[in-house]
């Protein structure tokens, strides 16, 4: 949506992502939308999964599960932070050097540290174990 209240594609991110399998062909206005859009769904869906399978990971191996909900929200943003930072900045120009023709503040920083980041935090939070679930 971030790209719409920037008047760019709506899909453009789809196909970005697409790109990552299909190659920067799937940037191509004449490259098939449905092609590129589905397999960029898949992928997004894919890597959104175990990036939130490895942030509950993490706070299991840190033993913050049952942090504060600031405390999630806070740990889920440096974590979308630190996606982004790993993904965008040393992943992307060496593998994927499309990625670099997208907003690295709104398409980058923005929505991998609140759009993700946080909210993966909060959804750590709403999920959180009771008191009498936690195991002593």
């Amino acid at each position: 949506f971030i790209n719409l209240f920037m008047g760019k594609d709506f899909f453009g991110p789809l196909r970005l992502i697409g790109s990552m399998v299909l190659g920067s062909q799937a940037l191509m206005p004449s490259y098939s939308l449905l092609i590129a859009g589905i397999v960029g769904l898949m992928v997004h869906m894919m890597m959104s999964a175990i990036f939130g399978l490895v942030f509950f990971a993490l706070l299991k191996v840190f033993k913050q599960r049952s942090a504060s909900t600031l405390g999630l929200l806070i740990f889920g943003s440096i974590y979308g932070l630190l996606l982004w930072v790993v993904n965008f900045l040393l992943i992307a120009p060496v593998l994927f050097p499309q990625f670099g023709m997208v907003s690295q503040l709104w398409n980058g920083f923005f929505a991998h540290t609140f759009l993700f980041g946080s909210m993966i935090g909060l959804l750590a939070a709403i999920s959180k174990p009771k008191e009498k679930d936690i195991e002593k």
